[in-house]
C-alpha cells in the first residue's frame, strides 16, 4: 500500500526534474537577441521559388547544389556582431578561416535581420523562424521581371 504514493512522488519529481530543462522559457521566454547567440548555426536548407536554371535544369533545392566545403560554413552571432567561418573544410585553403565578418540589427518589430559586413555590404532578410533550434532566413529579388523567394534554414549545432 506504501508503494502507490511512494512511485506517484517518484514520478512527480521525475515530472519537475524533466520540465527544469527549457521550463524557464514558459516564465521568462528568451528574446530574439538571445536566441540569436544561442547558435552557432550552420545551413541545413536552402530553397528558391520559382525555381532558377542551373545549366539548363530548374532547381529549387538550391542546398543539394552547394559545395560541402559552402555547406559546413557556421554562422555565429555575438553583442551585436556575426562571423560566418568556413567551418571544418574550405573550398580554398588559401581563403581565411572567417569569412564574412560585420554587425547586425533587428528592425524595431523584429520582423527582419540587417546584416552590415565589414565589406560594406548590406544584406536585410526576413526573419521568419527563431527558436532554440532553427533560424529561417527569408529574401525576396527580383531577377528577368520575375520576383524570387530564397529560403536560408539554419540549425544550431550545439
Amino acid at each position: 500500500m506504501k508503494t502507490i504514493p511512494f512511485l506517484t512522488l517518484i514520478a512527480l519529481l521525475l515530472f519537475v526534474v524533466s520540465s527544469c530543462d527549457k521550463g524557464g522559457d514558459l516564465v521568462d521566454p528568451p528574446s530574439k537577441t538571445e536566441l540569436l547567440g544561442d547558435g552557432p548555426w550552420e545551413l541545413s536548407a536552402q530553397t528558391v521559388d520559382p525555381p532558377v536554371d542551373y545549366n539548363g535544369t530548374p532547381v529549387s533545392n538550391e542546398f543539394a547544389q552547394l559545395d560541402a566545403c559552402i555547406k559546413d560554413n557556421i554562422l555565429t552571432f555575438v553583442n551585436g556582431t556575426y562571423t560566418i567561418n568556413e567551418g571544418d573544410s574550405k573550398c580554398d585553403e588559401a581563403d581565411p578561416l572567417i569569412k564574412e565578418a560585420g554587425t547586425w540589427s533587428l528592425s524595431d518589430e523584429e520582423a527582419t535581420i540587417t546584416f552590415d559586413a565589414e565589406s560594406g555590404a548590406q544584406t536585410v532578410r526576413a526573419l521568419t523562424t527563431l527558436n532554440r533550434d532553427q533560424l529561417v532566413l527569408t529574401e525576396t529579388f527580383e531577377d528577368g521581371g520575375l520576383t524570387f523567394t530564397r529560403i536560408y534554414t539554419f540549425d544550431d549545432i550545439d
